[in-house]
Order: structure tokens, then sequence, then C-alpha cells
């Protein structure tokens, strides 16, 4: 076999296991199988109306593309069917827009399989405030800051950003004690002063309580962020 035929071999080689792929993560063939993976996604921010609902039902695990649902498998949140929409990276996926009101309590994301086996999950949402008024003026101290939506929560993610050219700021994961983060002088101390936004992330990851063989997750991500002016 000679080169340029060699070639168009493997080309048809790939093109043909391209599309092979391409009609697996938009299947709903093995949408009864037990090698489905169920993946939940709640991510919002304080001061947006809108918090981003999204539903994956991944063909293989974790990792895997989302397959197409036909009826009667589905997707709802408590009576409300999730929306259909696709990307290159995840492939087939459902979302749903809600307030932060709308979701505020608990619902429920049933999935149902092609066979209609139900499999429902609940999820209790409260979103992330900070109850403590922030001045706009910070010195380097100690600072104790009371925090709302954590009660089944011990850890938040704590960033804070100056404006200076060096700066390399602080991202950690940081003890929540009865309701309350200590923002420490230690961390201040390695801001420059002048501007610093302060932002706090809820992030949590759960296991589903029903799903497929492969498993599943119920996973929010919810940011509120601040401004202050940073003095020695």
């Amino acid at each position: 076999m000679n080169r340029t035929a060699f070639f168009y071999f493997l080309l048809i080689l790939f093109l043909f296991f391209s599309c092979k792929n391409q009609k697996k993560s938009g299947s709903s063939g093995d949408a009864d199988s037990e090698l489905l993976y169920l993946d939940y996604q709640l991510t919002g921010e304080e001061g947006f109306d809108k918090l981003t609902l999204l539903a994956l039902v991944r063909d293989g695990g974790p990792t895997g593309q989302g397959v197409l649902l036909k009826k009667p498998s589905g997707l709802k949140l408590d009576d409300e069917d999730f929306v259909v929409d696709s990307s290159a990276m995840d492939g087939v996926f459902y979302e749903l827009y809600k307030t932060p009101e709308e979701l505020k309590g608990e619902h429920s994301i049933v999935f149902t399989t092609i066979g209609e086996n139900k499999y429902s999950n609940r999820f209790d949402f409260t979103p992330l405030t900070l109850l403590t008024p922030l001045p706009d003026t910070l010195r380097k101290e100690d600072i104790l800051l009371e925090l709302g939506g954590v009660d089944n929560i011990d850890e938040i993610r704590l960033l804070l950003t100056d404006t200076s050219f060096l700066g390399n700021g602080i991202n950690r994961p940081d003890s929540v004690i009865d309701g309350k983060l200590l923002l420490k002088k230690e961390y201040l101390d390695k801001l420059a002063v002048g501007p610093v936004q302060l932002e706090l992330v809820m992030e949590k990851e759960t296991d589903l309580d029903e799903s497929l063989a492969e498993g599943g997750r119920f996973y929010v991500y919810y940011t509120l962020r601040r401004e202050f002016i940073l003095v020695d």
C-alpha cells in the first residue's frame, strides 16, 4: 500500500469512528441502561435574578457525553420539564432558569427512563448571604463575618484580590463555625492597601439518593461578592 492510499485509509477510519461517537453522544438507545450517570448542577450569584439548574444524563460515567432522551424518558423539576440544549463539550444537556425565590426551599428532580422507571432526588436550596454589614473601609485586623444559608455547610471558599501588580491574593477553603467565618488579619496582611474584592463561594457536592449503577451527583456553586478599601 503506497503512502497516499494509506493516508486515505486512515482518514476513512477517523471519519467512521467520529461519526460513531457523535451518534452515541446524541442517542437515546441507552436511556434505560445502568451505564448512565446523573449529573445535576445548580449555579448562581448574588445580585443576579437567575439561577441555572443544569441536568446531564451522561453515558458511561461522570465524564461521559450527555445523551438525548426520547419520550417517555425525560427530566422534570417538580412538575416542570427541563429544556433540551447541546454543546460541543458536554453533548446534550437539559436546563432551567429560576429566580432565587422560585428555587428557595425543597424541590425534586425526577429522571424517567425509557422503561418508565423513575429516579427522584430531593434538594433544599438556600442562597448564601452575608449578614454582617461590611463597611467601605477595613483595617488589617480580624473580622468576624456572619453568613446565612450555611446550615449544612462547614466550609466556604474565600477569595481576596487586590489591585497590585504583583499581588497573588488569597484563594483558600476556610471553616464556617456556627454560621460564622473569620476573616483573619494574616490574610489581609498579604494584600496591598487599596481596593480589594472579596468573594465567598458556597461549593458543595453530594451523591444522589436515587440513581443508576453508575451513580450521580448534585453540585452547587453559588457566589457573593463585596468590595472595600483596605488600610493599614
